[in-house]
Order: C-alpha cells, then structure tokens, then sequence
C-alpha cells in the first residue's frame, strides 16, 4: 500500500497543476492549497501504514483520511484568496486538526 501512496498522490498532485493551467478560473492560491492538501494528506497515509499500528486501523484511518481529503479539497478549491474572516479557510484548518486528533487516539488505542 506504501508503493501505491508513493505513486498515487505526486500523480494527484500533477493533475491538479495541470488542470490549474488549463482552467483559468482556478486561482494559484487555491491550486496550491489543493496541492498542499493532497500532499499533507498522503504524508499522513504514508505515515499511517509505515507505523506499527494493527491492520484493521490502517484501513480504518486511511478511509476515513480519504474522506476527510475530498472534503478539504472542495473546501480548498472554494476557499477565498483573502483569509481574514474566511469560514472556509477555518472548516479545512479544522479538518487537519480532526484528521490528527483521530489519528493519536487511533495510535494510543492500538497500543493497548
């Protein structure tokens, strides 16, 4: 699964630089916060399933980091350029914090 990560998320990354050029509508500040966003993401999934955490988590964590993903992704593509008072700057910001507390109470539980 690490092999898939490695090659599936710069791919991810590619196509939404490429789909950024191409669409002119698709501003630099929400191409790179995609891009940010699929890279943090997958950073955490190949964490996920480089640790030592039992089976039935990873799979667990890595559908529900997906999940979280795709819905950080349209906030990120809807986000505005301007970050003062911006409620979908904060609902992403707030989705990488649930994506790690979920994370740490999923490692301390598997250790038990």
């Amino acid at each position: 699964m690490k092999n898939i990560i490695l090659i599936t998320f710069p791919i991810l990354i590619l196509v939404n630089l490429l789909i950024g050029y191409i669409v002119s509508t698709y501003i630099p500040f929400n191409i790179w916060l995609v891009s940010i966003t699929i890279l943090v993401n997958g950073i955490l999934l190949y964490a996920v399933y480089s640790s030592e955490v039992q089976d039935a988590y990873k799979i667990s964590l890595s559908g529900i980091y997906s999940v979280i993903m795709l819905i950080q992704v349209f906030l990120a593509i809807f986000c505005h350029k301007e970050l003062i008072d911006n409620w979908i700057f904060i609902f992403y910001i707030l989705a990488y914090v649930i994506q790690i507390i979920i994370g740490l109470i999923i490692y301390n539980v598997s250790k038990k």
